[in-house]
């Protein structure tokens, strides 16, 4: 994240000044003891059904106790849960499944439920194709009735309003958020006539939870109005209190104590007040749940101890969290040990392996920094930076090595061993010894280990995937057929970098110096693929650019759809989740074709080695070992399949996730005679193709270990040579002199 650095100098300063009055920013102006106090993270359960019900929403109770709403809309049950003295209660809003006994209209998701402060609740959901929603309220006990609200029920335009969200001021008037015309609009209770409409903006990333609209203690109303801004408006008089400011993208969830508003984001627990630009950091994001990349804050609600309730929540899989944050005046205001995490690019299962360990260890900080830079971004110059504060004796204590050049690292001495370690992890829980003990060692001693992998695969003709083997086995196809395309409608980034990956033992030899005949050969391959495949007048045609050369990765081209035209070439994928099984594995579906891996190639992701000059190497080893444990390796990130066996294993429970039966593969594109054509499978991926994926992931021995910067140097001068504006030669010795300087420093 390119903000990382300015958010530790930020959470650096409020740290020096923890002793004075910013420690542990709790807002009951009692006097702390110097060097005290701070907010932790703790679990609360979740009440919803597993496999039953479907959250909707969580608010506060009149009572100022968290409140959660779940649906069974396929019985029409709505369920009410509240928390009262560390224990859910449950109640049945009866007057709801009374209300579709007696003919309300069938009724698609329920959107949102809210409750006004005299118990009644009011149920938004979702209207079927070409009708409006439907509200309706009623209150347990009592009957409940359909609401017609002219706003909702009339059309605007051609098209209904969906109402995203809502909540009921003190006043107990109706705020709707209409998704589709971007306003906030105000519902007379009695009524039931519009009062007023503001401006409202519309936040794509989020997961069904999340608030656009808050509510504080005070009767203030807050509304994401912009992308960085939340108007505060007074309930009783409508009137507009001032805003809230905050960065562009964070879009926080919020409350209030009715002096000052709280958002919880990436970030941390700020403290705000309207008018102000100043946020005050109560906890840091790194040591909490916000600071995940796989959640986001959706609600959150204030108790009557200053702590704070929070629901986390992503789409996928309808995964949910709650935390409670309490401040606990007896533990250290700033944590005793800082373990210090260093990589050129950012990395969730790192991320999410670091808030649970923290949140273990609550005597620990885990720093974790990175360049700023996405992979692509990354230059020689980078990594000789990093190379000259690590030679120098300093640097991080743990090392994200991704990109780095591992080898070179290894020979000099900058890596602990870590054969001990690994050997004693190794005898308590069960790993894929071939992608652990392969990825980073040298003379028989492990000196990095990877927490996560992809699986390269390819499908398609035999005969091409027997071409793709090597360099001269290509070139003696391309010799026999002048004219194959080898791959389908594939983009010429695709084709320039996955050949490289494929054949860079050929062209960087263990000498550190560039094969310059091989490099030759293997551009000039490039360029007639290039031209057969008529890359230039497809990626015209289709309006693909520059932008797209990175979204699939070095395995998987934008038009990996193109071998169902084109059944005799061949196509690859790189598998690094279940989901990310669905394209691929519904094309062989539909081919009858099967996977095979590349090379027998791995792709290990998060190799993590620990600095040989570490002063905590015990604390390190420690982290390393969480982050390969059972507790981070079980959760799914797209960025890769676990390396321990019984996560591997426990995949096969994705496979009955409401996510994956959610769906299908197809695909819309412009076929050579100009006509948009469209293909569709059915769901995408069998227990059967899991399983052959997993006895795959078994077999494979060979590492694909990335420099990113003598990549960057082929890529940038390879790129030249295909569009024409530099000739094969100055190519070969631009890339071959810039690689073999970098390699022998």
């Amino acid at each position: 994240m390119k903000n990382m650095w300015k958010y530790t100098i930020v959470f650096l300063l409020i740290l020096s000044l923890a002793a004075g009055g910013l420690t542990g920013c709790k807002g009951d102006g009692k006097k702390k003891s110097s060097g005290k106090g701070r907010y932790v993270e703790k679990d609360i359960e979740f009440p919803v059904k597993e496999g039953q019900e479907q959250f909707i929403s969580f608010l506060q109770s009149k009572d100022g106790n968290p409140l959660l709403f779940a649906s069974n809309y396929l019985r029409a049950e709505i369920a009410r849960y509240e928390y009262v003295d560390g224990k859910w209660e449950e109640t049945d809003l009866d007057w709801f499944s009374r209300l579709h006994d007696e003919g309300m209209p069938t009724i698609g998701k329920v959107r949102d439920v809210q409750e006004s402060d005299d118990g009644t609740q009011v149920v938004i959901m979702q209207g079927t194709a070409g009708t409006p929603d439907i509200i309706c309220r009623g209150k347990v006990g009592s009957a409940g009735e359909i609401l017609e609200i002219p706003y909702v029920t009339e059309k605007s335009g051609n098209q209904y309003m969906m109402v995203q969200n809502m909540v009921i001021d003190k006043e107990g008037n109706y705020w709707l958020n209409d998704l589709n015309n971007l306003k906030a609009v105000v519902i007379s209770p009695d009524t039931l006539e519009t009062i007023m409409e503001v401006d409202s903006a519309y936040y794509g990333d989020a997961f069904s939870g999340y608030g656009r609209l808050a509510k504080g203690k005070d009767g203030s109303i807050a509304v994401q109005a912009e992308d960085g801004i939340c108007k505060i408006y007074d309930a009783k008089s409508l009137e507009t209190k001032g805003k809230l400011t905050f960065e562009k993208g964070e879009w926080p969830a919020l409350c209030s104590d009715g002096s000052n508003w709280y958002a919880v984001s990436e970030k941390g627990i700020s403290r705000c007040q309207i008018g102000s630009d100043m946020t005050e950091i109560m906890m840091d994001g790194g040591m909490g749940m916000m600071g995940q990349p796989k959640y986001r804050a959706g609600s959150v609600i204030m108790g009557n101890d200053d702590d704070f309730y929070v629901l986390y929540g992503q789409n996928k899989d309808y995964d949910y969290n709650l935390k409670h944050y309490v401040y606990d005046p007896d533990i250290s205001a700033v944590p005793e040990k800082t373990l210090t995490v260093f990589g050129l690019s950012d990395n969730d299962t790192v991320r999410q392996g670091i808030q649970e360990f923290q949140r273990k260890n609550p005597d620990v900080r885990v720093d974790f920094h990175t360049s700023g830079k996405e992979d692509s971004e990354v230059t020689s110059d980078d990594i000789r930076t990093l190379n000259t504060e690590l030679l120098s004796g300093n640097g991080a204590d743990v090392l994200l090595m991704d990109g780095l050049p591992l080898d070179a690292y290894i020979e000099k001495g900058t890596l602990a061993d870590l054969t001990d370690f690994t050997k004693e992890l190794t005898a308590e829980d069960s790993y894929l010894d071939n992608i652990l003990e392969n990825t980073a060692q040298k003379d028989g001693r492990i000196y990095a280990l990877p927490i996560k992998f992809r699986i390269p695969i390819m499908y398609g003709s035999p005969e091409v995937r027997d071409a793709l083997e090597s360099i001269d086995s290509l070139e003696r196809y391309l010799d026999k057929e002048p004219d194959a395309t080898v791959f389908s409608f594939p983009d010429h980034w695709y084709i320039r970098d996955l050949l490289f990956q494929l054949y860079h033992e050929e062209i960087v030899k263990t000498n550190g110096k560039v094969d310059q005949k091989k490099l030759r050969t293997l551009l000039e391959l490039e360029e007639k693929i290039c031209e057969n495949a008529g890359t230039k007048e497809f990626e015209e045609r289709n309006d693909i650019t520059e932008k797209y050369k990175d979204s699939a990765g070095i395995f998987t081209s934008w038009a990996e759809f193109g071998i169902i035209k084109h059944p005799d070439t061949a196509e690859t994928a790189e598998i690094s989740s279940v989901p990310g099984m669905t394209f691929p594995y519904g094309i062989m579906r539909e081919l009858s074709l099967s996977p095979v891996s590349i090379q027998n190639l791995y792709h290990p992701v998060g190799i993590v080695g620990v600095n040989q000059n570490s002063t905590q190497k015990d604390l390190a080893e420690e982290f390393l070992k969480f982050l390969l444990s059972e507790e981070v390796q079980s959760v799914q990130q797209k960025e890769g399949l676990p390396v321990l066996a019984d996560s591997m294993d426990g995949l096969k429970e994705e496979l009955d996730s409401t996510y994956m039966n959610s769906l299908s593969s197809g695909w819309r594109f412009e076929t050579e005679d100009g006509e948009m054509e469209f293909i569709a499978f059915g769901y995408a991926v069998t227990e059967e193709e899991l399983r052959g994926l997993l006895d795959m992931s078994r077999t494979l021995t060979k590492p694909l270990i990335q420099d990113r910067a003598v990549w960057g140097i082929y890529q940038e001068n390879a790129e030249k040579y295909l569009e024409g504006s530099i000739d094969v030669d100055e190519a070969v010795e631009t890339i071959a002199q810039k690689a073999d300087t970098y390699l022998a420093e």
